[in-house]
């Protein structure tokens, strides 16, 4: 699920940033250029993604989401295409 998410957001969401974690189920994505105007979780559980939210962790993750991978693969695929479509009216 790892390999497949980071791949998919490289490939589709080239807006957000993410680092191939290790030995985690959790990327930290940056939505920093994404042009989403406030909180990016909010926005992106406007469209059915649960996601958690990067200002739990202070101010310098004000602009990351937490996306748990441990899942079944096909709900995972269902939430990043539900970004996807979420950033498409940004672009």
């Amino acid at each position: 699920n790892r390999d497949f998410a980071v791949h998919y957001i490289r490939t589709h969401m080239p807006q957000l940033k993410v680092t191939n974690p290790e030995s985690t189920y959790l990327a930290w994505i940056d939505c920093s250029e994404a042009g989403i105007e406030g909180n990016p979780k909010e926005y992106f559980q406007k469209f059915g993604v649960a996601l958690g939210d990067g200002r739990n962790f202070g101010s310098h993750t004000a602009n990351y989401v937490r996306m748990t991978m441990a899942c079944p693969r096909e709900l995972l695929e269902q939430g990043l295409n539900a970004m996807r479509l979420a950033l498409e009216p940004l672009s």
